[in-house]
């Protein structure tokens, strides 16, 4: 189940209840940034109400630290974002020998 939109609405979560999907995704970039108690409380709400499905979590367009900070504080099972792939470019530049390489696929 995919949201491209913004989520925060009882009616949501009620959906993800009566649909129980393997998968729910929403995009990070529709949040407010600047309110985070607020965005971290729904989505711990969001979180948990999939993992009580028994689906996994996925917050796309990571683009910022600050929004990984809540993708790891409200529990997303899996994450995307030009974030990580900054992170992967920066561990596979400073390795040095006999350092374990990182691998970046793109779909």
């Amino acid at each position: 189940l995919k949201f491209d939109y913004k989520v925060r609405d009882e009616i949501v979560l009620d959906l993800i209840v009566a649909l129980s999907p393997n998968y729910v995704s929403v995009p990070a970039n529709t949040f407010d940034q600047n309110n985070d108690s607020v965005v971290l409380d729904y989505l711990d709400e969001l979180t948990t109400v999939v993992a009580s499905v028994n689906g996994q979590s996925i917050l796309q367009k990571v683009d910022q630290k600050k929004t990984d900070s809540l993708a790891r504080s409200a529990d997303f099972d899996l994450v995307e974002g030009s974030h990580y792939r900054a992170i992967a470019f920066d561990y596979r530049t400073k390795l040095g020998s006999g350092g374990h390489s990182v691998e970046t696929n793109y779909y």
